[in-house]
């Protein structure tokens, strides 16, 4: 719900009529974006990632930086144990085959473990895998 990536996701879906929501931290001292319709408050970042996770019926991550590779490899971790219904997890551009490659030869990241990614090269082929995937999705 602040800026770069986020804003333009919000400026986006509002300008098409759409209610935005965003997951905002007290300890941010930056404002939220202008583009929010509803705001919910999270006291930390761990509070913040849950209520991201727990109000997604599925994920799409772009090129980003530690944040987005922490909300990516939590993500797919809960997926992957269970620990949420699994959802569509999927990371738009070319940036990241490579490194899940990087992270299969230097981690333990198996074929398997991939497999519940999906791959997007554009913003209407990552829409079109969550509006498929995500319509059995029950939060």
């Amino acid at each position: 719900g602040y800026l770069g990536v986020m804003e333009a996701a919000s400026r986006g879906a509002r300008e098409k009529g759409g209610r935005v929501l965003g997951i905002v931290m007290n300890q941010f001292k930056a404002e939220p974006n202008r583009y929010l319709t509803d705001k919910v408050a999270s006291a930390h970042f761990y509070e913040r990632l849950q209520n991201l996770i727990t109000r997604s019926l599925g994920f799409i991550a772009l090129r980003g930086g530690m944040g987005t590779v922490t909300e990516v490899s939590l993500v797919w971790n809960k997926i992957q144990t269970r620990v949420i219904e699994p959802r569509p997890l999927v990371l738009l551009g070319d940036c990241w085959p490579p490194l899940v490659k990087a992270w299969q030869e230097y981690l333990v990241v198996s074929d398997k473990d991939v497999s519940s990614l999906d791959f997007a090269e554009t913003p209407e082929e990552a829409v079109s895998i969550i509006t498929r995937k995500a319509a059995g999705v029950v939060l």
